[in-house]
């Protein structure tokens, strides 16, 4: 948890360093809220959030076993240039398939490769913190 909580500083410190017009600065300081959704798969729920807009990042908190709640602060950091989509990965969150055996890399990384379809999405860029 200590190296997600650098690379989150070190992200959010990497966006103020950056010059930029005053109103962009105010903007800077707003929360960006997310939309929570789900994607039917064969055998769970899988629910994620995505917030703002433009190019895809899939932002990947460490699982099994920890909801993506847990990096929103670096997902709405993200968001105020691109579109975070924030997975409940497959066994966490409220992803969490019927049977403790579904839990498994396949299984994970195919849900993943079905959300980008879902959203349409040719490429995104995956940023994950373990």
């Amino acid at each position: 948890m200590r190296d997600c909580r650098y690379a989150f500083w070190l992200l959010v410190g990497s966006a103020f360093l950056t010059p930029t017009p005053v109103i962009a600065q105010e903007q800077a300081h707003s929360l960006i809220s997310g939309v929570a959704k789900s994607l039917a798969r064969p055998d769970l729920l899988l629910h994620y959030v995505e917030y703002g807009q433009g190019e895809p990042v899939l932002v990947l908190m460490g699982g099994p076993g920890v909801s993506g709640r847990g990096i929103e602060p670096v997902a709405q950091t993200i968001a105020k240039r691109a579109r975070a989509i924030v997975p409940d990965q497959r066994g966490s969150g409220r992803s969490i398939p019927k049977a403790a055996e579904a839990i498994t890399l396949d299984a994970t990384l195919a849900d993943f490769e079905a959300l980008r379809k879902a959203l349409v999405l040719e490429k995104w860029t995956v940023w994950g913190c373990s």
